[in-house]
């Protein structure tokens, strides 16, 4: 006998509650260097995603989407995510801005000193800024 709709989704959702164990456990148990095999899959990645978007595939998944409003409604009900995503990340940010911190610091002392109503000053110092920061573009992740 088939199940039902209603049987189906209450068995999804009473076998979720073991699942996230079983999930971890995966992970750990992965012995290939998944990184590399991502980095290697680029031009597999590109080609998947080219072809999605020239056959029709990706605008009508995003069509069938539910729209704006239904984006809207899902990413509220994912917020308290957020909070999780930077407690965990929180080393790596501390890490980074360890990094990054000192150099902003090291690159405003080298800029032009501030003259209030000079444009070209204002200019030289916003340029030298962005000019830095382009340059160490990647050095501080954690």
């Amino acid at each position: 006998m088939a199940k039902s709709l209603q049987q189906t989704v209450d068995r999804y959702k009473t076998g979720t509650a073991g699942a996230q164990s079983s999930y971890e456990a995966g992970i750990d148990a992965t012995q290939v260097d998944v990184m590399q095999r991502a980095i290697a899959a680029a031009a597999d990645a590109v080609r998947g995603y080219s072809d999605a978007i020239t056959s029709g595939r990706w605008a009508a998944a995003i069509n069938a989407s539910g729209g704006t409003a239904n984006w809207k409604a899902m990413s509220k009900a994912k917020s308290a995510n957020y909070g999780v995503g930077v407690n965990a990340g929180l080393t790596k940010f501390q890490a980074a801005m360890s990094k990054l911190l000192p150099f902003i610091e090291q690159t405003v002392a080298a800029l032009p000193a501030r003259q209030p109503g000079n444009m070209a000053v204002s200019l030289a110092r916003v340029q030298g800024m962005m000019t830095a920061l382009h340059g160490a573009k990647g050095q501080f992740k954690a």
